[in-house]
């Protein structure tokens, strides 16, 4: 929507807030609101509460696995508030396992048969940069574990973990920050590294035995993204020339090897993290 500024004494510009949001919030002359500057954004907010708005859905019948697709499209859509209705007592156990990875929803009983979900998070930009450098250490960590020659059945609890913070990130993004060019690029960049996640978790599974080898592309692999890692906290253009050439090197030798896609996903890493650190590199 579009707003006139009208002038306001000598100097200052001032314009209307939309009547629907002032109704919903109960916002009165003299109530406060904050405002905030990001670059051309002006963000309006208010700490006031609405009226507790739920979104229902019909759980009957339902397996664990459409119940989980469906628990995480509404958390990723940003829905604040669902009840779960005709849900027997399996299901809320099922219920109870899924919300595990969905940071920021509580869970809330409104009855026998139904299950009440209300989300009770927004963390501050700042605190999301450090969540994406957690999902990096995170698949350093997957790395080192599958060069160890962990159970597949083992690698998936921390693919698990990587999944949980790359749809927190994402849903985080999506529904507080959407606006900002920069997040939007840390949403890609979460994406990406959820897929690696996924990536290195498929190749752990399908090769058991590791031959010597493999696990010095492993190794290569995590040097490049620690690499990239450092490029990201300190942007240089030696460090992102290096990185580059590291990758391309260990590509020449991926051709239908069981690690082609794990390398390429690193490859989609390193072009959204320059795409992210663009303007540190910056010289005007």
């Amino acid at each position: 929507m579009k707003r006139k500024l009208v002038q306001l004494g000598p100097t200052s510009l001032a314009m209307t807030l939309p009547k629907k949001w002032i109704d919903k919030f109960h916002l009165t002359q003299g109530k406060e609101v904050d405002v905030e500057e990001k670059d051309k954004i002006l963000v309006v907010s208010t700490e006031a509460t609405g009226p507790k708005e739920t979104t229902n859905f019909d759980f009957s019948g339902l397996t664990p696995t459409i119940m989980r697709l469906m628990l995480s499209a509404a958390y990723k859509q940003g829905l604040p508030d669902i009840t779960l209705t005709n849900v027997n007592k399996q299901q809320k156990k099922d219920i109870e396992k899924a919300i595990n990875i969905l940071v920021g929803y509580e869970r809330l009983d409104q009855g026998p048969k139904s299950v009440r979900l209300v989300d009770v998070s927004r963390p501050a930009e700042e605190l999301i940069d450090k969540a994406q450098q957690q999902m990096l250490w995170k698949i350093l960590n997957m790395i080192d574990e599958i060069i160890a020659g962990i159970h597949p059945e083992d690698l998936q609890a921390l693919d698990l973990e990587i999944n949980r913070v790359s749809w927190f990130l994402q849903r985080t993004i999506a529904v507080y920050y959407a606006r900002s060019q920069e997040l939007f690029l840390m949403f890609e960049e979460a994406g990406i590294l959820e897929a690696l996640g996924d990536g290195l978790k498929d190749y752990n599974k399908e090769t058991r035995t590791k031959p010597k080898a493999h696990k010095v592309l492993l190794g290569e692999i995590k040097q490049a993204i620690e690499d990239l890692q450092s490029f990201r906290s300190k942007p240089n253009m030696e460090r992102m020339l290096s990185t580059r050439d590291s990758i391309k090197k260990i590509k020449k030798k991926m051709k239908a090897h069981p690690l082609a896609q794990v390398v390429q996903k690193v490859d989609d890493l390193y072009e959204a993290v320059v795409a992210l650190k663009i303007n540190d590199l910056s010289t005007s």
